[in-house]
């Protein structure tokens, strides 16, 4: 009688998400890659205000290597998913990458950073 029991096998019900992590990368049921990048963007955003309040007390260098193994090492990761990407898509990566540059020079956010990268 119970092994009856045992064999009867009750449906389970998984629900949906809006989304899925894997390998750390975030996609919604369209496949969309906006909530990756949000994150990505988010998360680098973070580790820049971090080493800003340091970056008057440790050496160039070392903001240097600092932003771009904290911040740069999260926008080159799965960096393939984002090829062919509008550049709408693409531009809160690039704020991060100027904010990176903005950090690394010692520059204030008013001078355009075209000017102040050549």
């Amino acid at each position: 009688m119970q092994s009856e029991q045992n064999n009867r096998r009750t449906p389970v019900i998984v629900p949906c998400s809006a989304g899925v992590l894997d390998l750390g990368v975030l996609l919604d049921s369209k496949l969309s890659i906006r909530q990756h990048i949000s994150k990505v963007a988010s998360t680098c955003y973070y580790h820049l205000r971090r080493l800003c309040l340091l970056r008057s007390y440790v050496s160039g260098e070392l903001v240097i290597q600092r932003v771009t193994s904290l911040a740069m090492s999260h926008i080159d990761y799965c960096n393939s998913l984002l090829v062919g990407l509008p550049s709408s898509a693409m531009s809160p990566l690039q704020w991060v990458q100027n904010a990176a540059v903005w950090l690394i020079l010692g520059l204030s956010r008013q001078p355009h950073i075209t000017s102040a990268t050549q």
